[in-house]
């Protein structure tokens, strides 16, 4: 028989990502990625949390350039190496659109200093 234990600590809600829903989440490395979702408004921001710090804190990402994903939540995405690829949801319409996204998580850098790039793949009318 195997056991596993777990310890959990409740974040305070108003703190870095605070209350989301329909977002996507990931782990990257070291890291836990947050991406748009709702909350009080439909996001596009992306926050990061390094697992392997004590306290755990949430870090928003900034964009390095431009273009920025617009906002939206219900989308789909998966973690690829070091990059993410996001897929449609909703903006109040539903969306078609394949984003390429490199957080900019190096092992050597500290997640709170990162930028993110994005670039759009593809485009998909949605009837």
């Amino acid at each position: 028989e195997r056991k596993i234990e777990m310890t959990c600590t409740l974040l305070p809600r108003d703190v870095g990502a605070g209350y989301s829903f329909l977002h996507s989440c990931h782990v990257i490395g070291d890291c836990m990625l947050l991406l748009g979702g709702c909350g009080k408004t439909l996001r596009n921001t992306a926050w990061v949390m390094d697992l392997s710090k004590e306290p755990a804190a949430w870090h928003e990402l900034k964009p390095r350039e431009l273009p920025v994903m617009p906002s939206r939540s219900g989308h789909t995405a998966i973690a690829y190496n070091t990059l993410l690829c996001i897929f449609g949801g909703h903006d109040g319409q539903d969306l078609g659109d394949l984003w390429l996204m490199d957080p900019g998580l190096r092992s050597t850098q500290d997640p709170s200093q990162s930028a993110y790039t994005m670039q759009q793949i593809l485009t998909v009318q949605v009837d």
